[in-house]
């Protein structure tokens, strides 16, 4: 039953969501890793009375080691999580309307470019004034 997890899944189908998925799944492990050794390993195993850490007794650098092997898990884990009967075919399918949709041409990017831009400073003048009104009403 486990085998059926380790081996990828419908291959030849997704190729480019899931591989983007998984790189994206990597630096996350890499960053829960680097989280893992710079917080909590400080603040968790640090005895402030004896001045030592406790993970040096066990001949564990600063987290080092409980690091690595968080990120080889959570990365071991994500590839399982990929490999998920239902979780390719949702990513499949993603992929698939996303090559349906249709995408606008240039004078629309422009427009609604420029729309945006125009509303984000008539909003930030309608702010600054209101701001002001307030900060004169209450502080002076």
């Amino acid at each position: 039953m486990v085998g059926i997890y380790l081996r990828y899944q419908r291959r030849g189908e997704g190729t480019y969501i899931r591989t983007f998925l998984m790189i994206y799944l990597l630096l996350l492990s890499a960053r829960l890793a680097y989280s893992i050794y710079t917080s909590v390993i400080a603040e968790w195993w640090f005895n402030p009375f004896l001045g030592i850490n406790a993970l040096d007794e066990f001949g564990f650098k600063n987290g080092r080691v409980i690091a690595f092997f968080s990120f080889i898990i959570f990365s071991f884990c994500s590839y399982l999580f990929l490999n998920l009967p239902k979780v390719v075919n949702f990513l499949i399918q993603t992929q698939d309307e996303l090559q349906i949709v249709a995408k606008p041409s240039k004078k629309e990017y422009l427009g609604a470019s420029i729309a945006v831009i125009v509303m984000v400073i008539i909003l930030s003048l309608y702010l600054a004034i209101v701001d002001s009104v307030f900060t004169i009403i209450f502080f002076e």
